[in-house]
């Protein structure tokens, strides 16, 4: 009777497997147990018993209603806004919907089961339940790593585990056994107690809502506009396939199912490193040239970098047509009269409007659930955001899509511009994988890294013949890259495939294991629109294998966590490594250490002379080449000075230089994470001064940074050299002064 009410006839049939038996059976046990019951308290219902179930259930059904249906819910949203990217009045419809079917949902289940006997034990569940829930949420879940698909170590939570299963198991038993003893006086209680965190709920998420408004950056997006148009003179083409690895990259060269030839005139850079993991850490840095120091907050990082970087102001004052096929999540605070198909968002699509309520209400359950059963509630709030693009126009990440959009404009490109700048993101090889290798949906359980790879080269190979066939490839520049590597164990994400054809370019497909970066991806793109000035250093072809470069990689915790689990190594926020060797292996990667790196017992207004051989310079000698003249910088220099007497005021930082190296050294000059201002360095022997401020300095260390973009090898600028060392400047004297009273004045 109850396998049939439920739609199981046909239960012994071969192609059901035991665990879906063994699930409907427990489903058939429990209608064939609580049917009838429920039938016989139906029928000795009257209306004083209604009436009375509705009073006496009200305050714990609220309880259960504000929490699960509007204050949890609510804080994910609000909390996240970020990275959902919808305004809090998007939610209202649903939680509003959710609530009066939640309420109304219970109270026909209290019609169904309670009477005399059970009424009690069920208030107190109800109660306990979600008391539980509200105590979860709140004070016992963990810091999870970010929801991306990606896998990692649940053994990391096991103390969290236990301390979960005691609270719930005391929460929902004492509440039964109080209820037991103390009969209608602990009811008195719990209603009160259940009020009380209602009104709580209620009067806290008010000032959360308005204290956390966005910026309205969620109302704009990138735009389809012009998503296949080109230029008629120059192109710069840049496809990021999510996650690709060099060696997924290699895999697919290396199958059956690459197109021999369909990737003439690139060079594989096998031994490459992105510079920063995940995807937000790693746009920005691809955009700008200028890595991430953890020493800042991120969003101070991005809020500076634009100012700093020439790369995209260089193409758009010369006339490119820039557009970034992405999420604007990803290019925070980017200038956007520099980005042609930035626009404001519309609401296109109402009939995902379900879908992305369901997705919001599986994250609450994974946010209120013991933490014993989270495991099997994960999920990737990608399928969240995901419908919240749908709702939306705009460019999503989606590459069905992308490929629909491609087949619907005849898998053509137009000729609409003179140069152009054009970004297309890819979700890739990232997890969840749900496409085939003919870029239609599937379910996760027929698809692969290596398959979705497939489907990722289909379009962008059908996409470089479309260039081919219109007349605009060998002008073009085309790089295709992964903008980390593989979420995996053991793996920092460092080393992302890199692929790249250069303008007139004519051989076949080759492989470089020089050790670039996507600093020298940005200088290769850079060199195509203004010629090899070196301004933002050498470009990939510059490299060799040979070549003397600092290598950097910045991560957040949960990369970290993820490589190294099973050991020992934690870290409480972001991390940069050096990447030393081959990027593919994990013990190439060294921790960063600036405060150990180059330390020196500092006292202000000492000079350190790179000159002679003192106590200081004895004491330095990471990222540097002594010599007797002075000492080579390479593309990055760090020193860390314990100040002695310190008195919080600013300083002054005084360099002395004697030579460059290339026609004009930049450098960008960092104080504890911050950047402190820009110094240009010329040949000859000159002092150059940068004002430090106090705020800069929180204790009585200074991390100094010097990055030099435009760091160069001996060979780049004379050919008959055999010298592939990176080199910037040579420096002569160092020193931190404070500053005099005219300087202030001044």
């Amino acid at each position: 009777m109850g396998l049939q009410l439920i739609g199981l006839q046909d239960f012994w049939t071969a192609w059901n497997g035991i665990r879906f038996k063994a699930k409907y059976i427990c489903l058939g046990v429990i209608f064939a147990l609580f049917l009838p019951y429920a039938i016989l308290n139906i029928r000795s219902l009257t209306k004083e018993n209604i009436t009375m179930i509705w009073k006496k259930f009200l305050p714990v059904n609220l309880f259960l209603t504000v929490t699960y249906a509007i204050f949890i819910p609510s804080s994910l949203v609000v909390g996240n806004m970020g990275e959902f990217r919808t305004g809090y009045i998007m939610l209202i419809p649903l939680l509003v919907i959710a609530a009066i079917m939640l309420l109304g949902g219970i109270y026909v289940l209290e019609l169904l089961f309670v009477n005399k006997t059970t009424g009690n034990n069920i208030y107190a569940m109800i109660f306990g339940i979600t008391f539980g829930m509200y105590i979860q949420s709140n004070f016992l879940n963990p810091e999870f790593p970010l929801m991306d698909g990606a896998e990692f170590d649940w053994s990391i939570f096991n103390g969290y585990l236990l301390v979960s299963s005691l609270v719930w198991v005391i929460v929902i038993i004492g509440s039964v056994l109080f209820i037991h003893f103390f009969n209608e006086r602990a009811a008195k209680v719990m209603r009160y107690v259940a009020l009380f965190f209602c009104l709580v709920q209620i009067v806290s998420l008010i000032p959360t809502v308005l204290m956390n408004q966005s910026d309205g950056s969620e109302d704009y997006v990138y735009t389809l506009d012009g998503e296949f148009s080109l230029g008629s003179e120059k192109n710069i083409v840049l496809f990021i396939v999510d996650t690709m690895q060099a060696d997924a990259l290699r895999n697919y060269l290396d199958s059956e199912a690459y197109e021999e030839g369909s990737l003439d005139d690139f060079i594989f850079y096998s031994n490459g490193v992105s510079g920063a993991a995940p995807t937000e850490y790693a746009i920005p840095l691809l955009l700008s040239g200028i890595e991430y120091d953890p020493e800042i907050p991120f969003y101070t990082y991005c809020s500076q970098i634009w100012d700093n970087s020439d790369f995209l102001k260089n193409l758009y004052q010369d006339g490119y047509d820039i557009r970034l096929y992405t999420e604007t999540n990803m290019t925070p605070q980017i200038p956007s009269e520099w980005i042609s198909n930035y626009g404001k968002r519309q609401v296109e699509h109402i009939k995902y409007y379900a879908k992305f309520g369901t997705e919001i209400f599986k994250l609450t359950n994974l946010n209120v659930a013991p933490q014993i059963v989270k495991k099997s509630l994960w999920m990737s709030t990608d399928e969240i955001v995901r419908y919240i693009r749908m709702l939306y126009s705009g460019y999503r990440l989606d590459d069905v899509e992308l490929y629909k959009n491609w087949s619907d404009a005849e898998k053509t490109v137009t000729v609409d511009y003179e140069k152009t700048f054009r970004m297309i993101h890819l979700q890739g090889a990232h997890a969840p994988y749900l496409m085939s290798a003919d870029c239609e949906a599937v379910d996760e359980s027929e698809s692969s890294e290596a398959i979705v790879i497939q489907g990722s080269f289909k379009m962008i190979t059908e996409y470089i013949k479309a260039m081919k066939a219109t007349g605009v490839y060998d002008q073009s520049t085309i790089v295709i890259l992964g903008d980390h590597g593989r979420h995996e164990k053991g793996n920092l994400e460092a080393n992302s495939a890199i692929l790249v054809k250069e303008p007139c370019e004519n051989h076949k497909i080759q492989e470089s294991t020089a050790p670039v970066t996507f600093r020298n991806v940005v200088a290769t793109m850079a060199k195509n629109d203004r010629g090899n000035t070196y301004e933002f250093g050498p470009a990939l072809t510059d490299m060799a294998e040979s070549s003397d470069v600092e290598r950097f990689h910045t991560v957040t915790k949960w990369v970290c966590e993820r490589a190294f689990a099973g050991t020992d190594i934690k870290y409480d926020d972001s991390v940069r490594f050096v990447v030393e060797g081959n990027a593919n292996v994990l013990k190439s990667c060294v921790e960063w250490k600036p405060k150990e790196y180059n330390r020196l017992d500092y006292i202000l207004g000492d000079k350190i002379d790179f000159t002679v051989k003192d106590t200081y310079t004895d004491q330095i000698d990471f990222g540097i080449r002594k010599q007797e003249d002075g000492a080579i910088l390479k593309n990055e220099f760090s020193v860390c000075f314990a100040l002695q007497q310190y008195q919080n005021e600013d300083l002054q930082l005084v360099l002395e230089a004697n030579k460059i190296y290339g026609k004009s050294q930049k450098a960008l000059i960092y104080i504890n994470g911050n950047i402190a201002g820009n110094l240009e360095f010329s040949n000859g022997i000159f002092e150059y001064e940068i004002t430090i401020p106090n705020e800069y300095i929180k204790t009585d260390e200074i991390v100094l940074r010097i990055v030099f973009p435009g760091a160069v090898t001996p060979r780049m600028l004379d050919q008959t050299q055999n010298d592939d060392r990176v080199c910037s400047i040579d420096l002569r004297t160092l020193a931190l002064e404070p500053l005099s009273a005219e300087e202030k004045d001044g």
